[in-house]
């Protein structure tokens, strides 16, 4: 099942994403196994230069590194794209003005396990729409 995912979606180019995995801009950043998720999708992640597994970045550098897509893993936060583009400043990322801004649920993509499978299905449908049959 991973296999078929990743070649759907090898060689399409790869949107720039930030994970959120909380509200206070905490996400998954290298050698972390949710980034590792989005490394077998192709997918550029904006907390790569940090060098930190779950570093926590600032309003203005996401808002700086304009992402094509934001995944939402804080939904229990009551976080959702409505809150993201209420955001002072956010209205202006790329992600926010094309509806690129996605909810994963936090039991599926929070938790190492078996449902890691299903977590790359879903990314990849956000990250590349139409590319899954």
């Amino acid at each position: 099942a991973v296999s078929e995912i990743t070649e759907s979606v090898d060689g399409l180019d790869a949107p720039t994403f930030f994970h959120e995995v909380d509200n206070t801009y905490y996400t998954a950043g290298p050698g972390s196994f949710i980034a590792d998720l989005y490394d077998e999708l192709g997918a550029d992640n904006i907390a790569e230069s940090t060098g930190q597994a779950f570093p926590q970045m600032s309003a203005e550098a996401i808002i700086a590194a304009d992402p094509q897509v934001i995944i939402l893993a804080d939904e229990d936060a009551g976080e959702s794209p409505e809150t993201v583009a209420a955001r002072p400043g956010w209205d202006v990322i790329s992600a926010v003005q094309n509806d690129r801004v996605h909810i994963v649920s936090p039991d599926i993509i929070s938790r190492p396990g078996p449902r890691l499978v299903e977590a790359l299905d879903t990314l990849a449908g956000f990250l590349y729409p139409g590319a899954l049959n």
